[in-house]
């Protein structure tokens, strides 16, 4: 045990009195020269480290004198090459290790002699060429030639390695293959792999590929894991002749439909990945084969129906970023499902516990496992030994245990306040209320209008235009609320069954639009309270802040309006000869008497204190009343503010005194006289 040490080499005849010594480890040193004599008493080693040091070459004559050594590494180092013959003497290595150099070439016969050799690791080096001199390891098991610079892949590369199983070769500049399989001149297809029909596990991810070959199962009978992922793969052939295959990985292409027989009669998949491609369809009976499938991931792709023959068996089933997929799935379609990931909230309601749901049958009721799904096939132990591929440890207990009670399904994303199952309105309260601010709304906006609309010809003063327009946008929210009341009302109990399609709808788009201009103090309160921690807001509670207090205005000012303005009385009774009533003559002008005659006294005052010049008040056609000549507010003649106004036989009024002269005169100043108005206080 001499690793993580400081050494620079390794003396000649050191280690020569330890002849029974089976392992050594001279990692993490500085050794970058080993003698030829090294290792020559060490006839019984079978393990030897020599990786992260400074090695520059391969010490093949060092190397020579282990007759016994069956694994070695030497990776970690600076080695720029291997020459032919570098292991002629090591007959019984099974393992080497070469990965993390910076080879470059290696020679037609570097690996001559090594009969049993099962495992070769070259990757991380810098290899241009497809290492040829691996048709010389006849009992190879595992290659791995990942992270290189390699461009072209031979005609029959591996036709001298019948034992292959796997193969990583990603992470490659792929460019071209050998015509034998498929006459193209780039990596359009997959790479000649005859000769490996003891291949188990692929991976060759990141190269570009754009189909595969339909023969691609003769070559690969016994394949187990096929990991194509982050390629162009656009079509998929048929997978028939893969019958081991127990999990496959094809996301990150190009796969934008999925036939029958792609992966019909694969009755060992246990995991198949297709997402982040583009997949639109999926033929009913595509999964319909697959009894042993656990895990299914259709993550973002452009779904709007799936399937669901051959998919009871699930326990994974992952459905996000398909937002054109509405579809319910009911929980006696996946009795074994342990998580479920759908594209709305609404999906999960069947798995959230909602007392009123419907099941795939139509009916009401508590949600249990069919008899037959409480009762799943189970493999042996003996058969578990068997698999390479380790499931989760939910899936182990599931299929070794005995049968026990069903697990809540972890669904996201969950069903709330805001996205429920059964009612969009879940109070009657709210329900109720939300009717009355809706009529409310409705009634009093639409009246306003209406007073408004017969105020008569031209164009209408601004003040009233104000109130017209606020008039239309309040009942523009009351009719927004109408829509959501009028939804609840059509969806009672079953809101979870049109819940996808109102919320990618263009009627949720509409109210979400409207609802986001109307966030007024109470929303915005109950927003920062809850960032800040200051109050407790519970979503139930911002829910109805949403639906009471954001349309209240709606109805309480047009409400308002009409019970305590003054002036809209008058407009409602231009309205009687509209319904058949004798039209009183107006005895002000509404529009001018939004200004309130004590505001033109405190005007006057305000005039008085401060120097302002005074104006005549000018009588006006009718008596008693005021009006605008001449850009003046004008009274009367021969009264003041205060007064009788003169009969009309030309008397004056009893117990009026007599109009001064100031008060029967115009001024020609334009402002308010000071004397009139003090009589008239």
């Amino acid at each position: 045990m001499l690793q993580n040490n400081r050494l620079g080499g390794i003396p000649a005849e050191a280690l020569w009195e330890l002849p029974g010594l089976q392992s050594l480890r001279l990692d993490a040193n500085l050794i970058s020269l080993v003698p030829d004599r090294s290792f020559e008493g060490l006839t019984s080693l079978r393990h030897l480290w020599l990786d992260d040091n400074a090695l520059t070459e391969i010490p093949v004559r060092a190397l020579s004198h282990l007759r016994a050594l069956q694994a070695v590494t030497l990776a970690l180092n600076r080695i720029g090459r291997v020459p032919d013959y570098a292991f002629w003497n090591l007959s019984s290595l099974v393992v080497l290790h070469l990965h993390n150099n910076r080879i470059r070439h290696l020679g037609a016969h570097s690996f001559e002699g090594l009969q049993n050799l099962e495992t070769l690791d070259l990757n991380c080096n810098q290899l241009h060429e497809f290492p040829l001199a691996i048709q010389t390891l006849g009992r190879l098991q595992e290659l791995g030639f990942h992270n290189n610079n390699i461009r072209a892949i031979p005609e029959k590369a591996f036709l001298g390695n019948p034992l292959l199983q796997t193969i990583h070769f990603y992470d490659n500049p792929i460019q071209f293959v050998g015509r034998s399989l498929n006459g193209a001149t780039d990596i359009q297809e997959f790479p000649d792999l005859r000769g490996t029909t003891s291949l188990e596990s692929l991976t060759l991810t990141r190269a570009g590929l754009q189909r595969l070959p339909p023969g691609m199962c003769q070559q690969l009978p016994r394949l187990r894991v096929l990991e194509l992922s982050h390629n162009r793969i656009e079509g998929l052939p048929s997978l028939r002749g893969c019958q081991k295959l127990e999990e496959i990985g094809l996301q990150h292409n190009r796969i934008w439909e999925v036939r029958a027989d792609t992966f019909r009669e694969l009755t060992f998949l246990r995991s198949l990945d297709l997402s982040w491609n583009a997949i639109r369809s999926i033929h009913p009976e595509a999964f319909s084969t697959l009894r042993s499938l656990v895990k299914l991931d259709l993550t973002g792709n452009q779904l709007s129906v799936l399937p669901l023959a051959g998919l009871g068996g699930l326990v994974h089933l992952k459905l996000r970023g398909n937002r054109a997929l509405s579809q319910a799935f009911p929980k006696d379609s996946f009795p074994r499902l342990r998580t479920l990931e759908v594209p709305y909230a609404y999906q999960c309601c069947a798995y959230s516990g909602c007392p009123g749901f419907f099941t795939a049958s139509g009916l009401r009721g508590p949600q249990h496992p069919p008899p037959d799904a409480q009762d799943p096939p189970r493999r042996t132990l003996a058969d578990r030994a068997e698999s390479r591929y380790d499931l989760d440890p939910e899936e182990l207990q599931l299929e070794m245990e005995e049968p026990r009670p069903q697990p809540a399904v972890q669904c996201s994303p969950a069903p709330g306040p805001f996205k429920p199952c059964e009612h969009l309105f879940e109070s009657w309260g709210v329900r109720l209320a939300v009717w009355a601010v809706v009529l409310l709304a409705l009634l009093c906006n639409v009246l306003v209008l209406l007073s408004l609309s017969v105020a008569g010809p031209g164009p209408l003063p601004p003040a009233k235009f104000v109130v017209g327009a606020l008039a239309g946008a309040n009942a523009l929210t009351g009719l927004s609320c109408g829509l959501l009341a009028s939804v609840d009302a059509l969806t009672f109990g079953q809101f979870a069954e049109f819940g996808a399609r109102w919320e990618g709808g263009p009627g949720h788009v509409a109210w979400l639009t409207f609802a986001d201009g109307l966030l007024y103090c109470p929303v915005a309160f109950l927003s920062l309270a809850s960032a800040l921690g200051l109050l407790p807001v519970t979503p139930e509670a911002v829910k109805a802040v949403l639906l009471l207090v954001l349309p209240l205005p709606a109805c309480l000012n047009p409400l308002l309006y009409l019970l305590f303005s003054p002036h809209s009385r008058e407009d409602l009774r231009r309205l009687r000869p509209c319904w058949g009533g004798p039209r009183e003559p107006s005895s002000c002008d509404s529009t001018q008497a939004l200004v309130a005659f004590p505001d033109v006294e405190l005007t006057a005052e305000a005039s008085e204190t401060h120097g302002l010049p005074s104006g005549a008040l000018v009588p006006r056609q009718q008596p008693g009343g005021l009006k605008l000549e001449g850009g003046h507010v004008a009274e009367p003649e021969g009264t003041r503010f205060g007064q009788q106004p003169p009969s009309r036989d030309g008397g004056r009024a009893q117990g009026t005194p007599e109009a001064s002269p100031a008060g029967q005169g115009r001024a020609s100043g334009g402002g308010f006289q000071s004397s009139g108005l003090a009589s008239g206080v």
